[in-house]
């Protein structure tokens, strides 16, 4: 079992915008998910196929994992390959605790930011904003 907080999106969501393979979508930042997930919808090349597993959204419900594929993803000047599960949710992109702990990203909920290495990047609440850089530092 995969704990995945939520599986429709919400106007209270952190979000920031991001590119799998080179597209443009609005990635959710999900702290209560245990894995990063891609909607199967975006999915268009083969991949790895996952049988009989499942993850329990944040209402309760049960939902199927399709699969599983490695994925390039850019936020802002930061690119990174990582594997994320695939099934059918309503948002685009869940990224989890897989991912910024693997990666070392660092959520600060007071600021509504996201702390990579040098670059601190704003987050949205909902799905109107675009993503900006807040600050580079370079040493």
């Amino acid at each position: 079992m995969v704990g995945i907080t939520q599986s429709k999106r919400s106007n209270s969501s952190l979000t920031i915008d991001g590119k799998i393979q080179g597209c443009n979508y609005i990635i959710t930042l999900d702290t209560g998910a245990s894995h990063s997930i891609i909607n199967s919808a975006i999915v268009k090349e083969k991949f790895d196929p996952l049988v009989g597993a499942w993850f329990r959204t944040a209402t309760g419900e049960e939902a199927a994992i399709k699969g599983k594929i490695m994925r390039n993803i850019s936020i802002s000047d930061v690119s990174i390959k990582h594997e994320f599960l695939v099934a059918d949710i309503m948002d685009e992109v869940i990224l989890g605790m897989d991912f910024m702990a693997k990666h070392g990203f660092v959520l600060d909920m007071k600021r509504q930011v996201l702390q990579y290495a040098n670059v601190t990047l704003l987050l949205t609440v909902g799905y109107d904003r675009q993503a900006e850089v807040l600050q580079v530092v370079v040493q």
